[in-house]
């Protein structure tokens, strides 16, 4: 995510894959999302998901984790 232009490309792909996301903060080249986890959906289809972003657009890295009661 080298400009302006590329980071909308995966905002926009991750409003398509995960519409309930919500953009929480954007730095230079890290997006930060909080995506609610739909009843029934598993970590193993999130990670799918995202690995499927991650490929297309090339990002160096990725984490997923679940929010804290203190979050």
């Amino acid at each position: 995510m080298g400009c302006n232009d590329d980071a909308d490309k995966v905002k926009n792909k991750v409003s398509e894959s995960f519409p309930e996301a919500v953009l929480k903060e954007h730095h230079l080249l890290q997006l930060n999302y909080d995506i609610p986890r739909r009843p029934g959906t598993t970590w193993s289809a999130l990670f799918d998901k995202v690995e499927t972003l991650s490929q297309t657009f090339g990002f160096e890295d990725y984490s997923l984790s679940q929010t804290t009661l203190e979050q």
